[in-house]
């Protein structure tokens, strides 16, 4: 079974900068959301305790919050770079994919 050559995808300079700095501006807003949330655990430590949901602790809401927004945010970013084109496909000799290469069925 021929797969054909191995593809490699190389993005233009100006994409990888979008994408890193998109990627610092949703890390610094995760890191700055758990940082608040570190500050409320050590400086208000009776909120955490109150149990408003079906008798679940604040802690616990807060935590699994923390963690569904860093998948929120995975998503954003995977959603927000897989859009972002500027991508080339080449082949690994460094030239086009041919169009007329034969299907091995």
């Amino acid at each position: 079974m021929d797969h054909g050559a191995n593809q490699i995808q190389k993005e233009d300079a100006a994409t990888v900068v979008r994408n890193q700095r998109l990627g610092l501006k949703l890390f610094a807003a995760y890191a700055i959301t758990y940082f608040l949330f570190i500050v409320c655990c050590m400086t208000s430590p009776g909120l955490l305790q109150a149990t408003p949901l079906w008798g679940i602790s604040n802690s616990v809401v807060f935590g699994f919050g923390l963690i569904f927004l860093a998948i929120a945010i995975a998503l954003i970013y995977g959603l927000a770079c897989r859009g972002s084109g500027g991508v080339s496909s080449q082949s690994e000799h460094g030239t086009e994919p041919d169009a007329t290469s034969e299907s091995h069925s």
